[in-house]
């Protein structure tokens, strides 16, 4: 048996959205934006997520290099071209 939300409303949030919407101020806007982060990980409505940027670079005689769907290299089909 499985269990759906069927309401949820949180005032507190709905007013600090309210708020960033009807800021002008760039600054504070920003500023608001930040107390709505906070406010979302300190009542574990989200969880963030760190994602590790990777950069590849070869060398332009190297063919073939894939990419999983992850973005994990995939060199199965790799090969170096004869230099001229």
């Amino acid at each position: 048996m499985s269990t759906k939300v069927k309401s949820f409303e949180d005032i507190k949030l709905n007013g600090l959205l309210d708020a960033i919407a009807a800021e002008t101020d760039p600054a504070k806007r920003l500023a608001l934006t930040g107390d709505v982060q906070n406010y979302l990980i300190d009542q574990a409505y989200v969880i963030p997520v760190f994602e590790e940027p990777q950069a590849f670079a070869g060398a332009p005689s190297v063919k073939g290099v894939g990419f999983e769907a992850v973005g994990r290299p995939s060199f199965y089909g790799t090969w170096v071209a004869a230099k001229h």
